[in-house]
């Protein structure tokens, strides 16, 4: 062994022994979107390889005994697409704790399948949740519509298929769901979206519109959520919307969670000055 794999191998026993310990409080090392921009390619990539590969296969062994998450370890294992272990137990570790009550997510899966867990243990605790799921792929969001009704959670969802168009938005014209303002509207109601959820469309066609389509119907600290925010399509995304939503995102980080990455932002609503007209929409 050479003194350089000497010093990889420690290096990654040290961080996979701190993830163990943030598995084990369902958190995640994170870093600040500007630190990552620099960060080296081939430190990226050791990173990747030689420590979140095995963080994620940890995470799934963890899935499988989890009370609530062993039902979703055999769609991880089958399904390359659907959200990784260790993105589940930190989502389901976040709704927990912040205890959202209306919810919007865009792109279904099973991710959608959690959420229904969770507004169905909710339910049981007398509390309701208001949840949509937005998906362009009309088949996709059948198969999931499916996998709900046999995980007997479906009425806990508002399903929308929504297909990808053209939308005046971020200054421009963009690709974006088509989903229309009376149902963002309900579901929001008169608090606001407390967590919204960007894992769709596959790659990056139609991501760039999701926050801007979803802000006006936000509440006052809600939590966003873009899956893949490592991927350098991805990361841009979440620069656009730093920029064009400079007062609102607050605290942005990357969770260094799995090989994807997970870039969680806290959502501010300015406050209306004395002369500032209140929406009346």
């Amino acid at each position: 062994m050479t003194f350089r794999s000497g010093v990889s191998s420690r290096l990654s026993a040290l961080l996979l022994a701190r993830y163990r310990r943030h598995l084990a409080r369902g958190s995640a090392p994170s870093v600040s979107p500007g630190v990552w921009r620099f960060v080296p390619r081939f430190a990226k990539a050791w990173l990747s390889y030689r420590v979140l590969e095995d963080v994620e296969r940890m995470a799934l062994e963890a899935v499988r005994t989890h009370e609530v998450l062993r039902t979703f370890a055999p769609d991880m294992e089958q399904n390359r697409f659907a959200m990784t272990p260790s993105a589940l137990l930190y989502l389901w570790n976040l709704l927990e704790a912040v205890a959202p009550r209306r919810i919007v997510e865009f792109g279904s899966g099973l991710s959608t399948r959690l959420f229904g867990e969770y507004a169905r243990r909710m339910k049981a605790r007398g509390c309701d949740v208001a949840l949509l799921s937005v998906e362009h792929d009309a088949h996709w969001l059948s198969r999931t519509r499916e996998a709900l009704l046999r995980d007997r959670t479906a009425e806990f969802v508002v399903f929308r298929h929504a297909p990808i168009t053209r939308q005046p938005l971020l200054g421009g014209e963009i690709d974006a769901y088509s989903i229309d303002a009376e149902t963002l509207t309900a579901t929001a109601g008169a608090v606001g979206g407390e967590l919204c959820l960007t894992d769709g469309p596959p790659g990056t066609v139609g991501r760039p519109g999701c926050l801007p389509l979803v802000a006006p119907y936000l509440a006052h600290d809600a939590v966003v959520l873009l899956d893949d925010a490592i991927r350098p399509g991805e990361f841009e995304i979440c620069r656009e919307w730093k920029v064009a939503f400079k007062r609102q995102c607050t605290g942005t980080r990357l969770q260094l969670l799995d090989r994807h990455g997970l870039m969680q932002t806290k959502w501010k609503t300015p406050r209306l000055s004395a002369a500032s007209p209140a929406r009346t929409d």
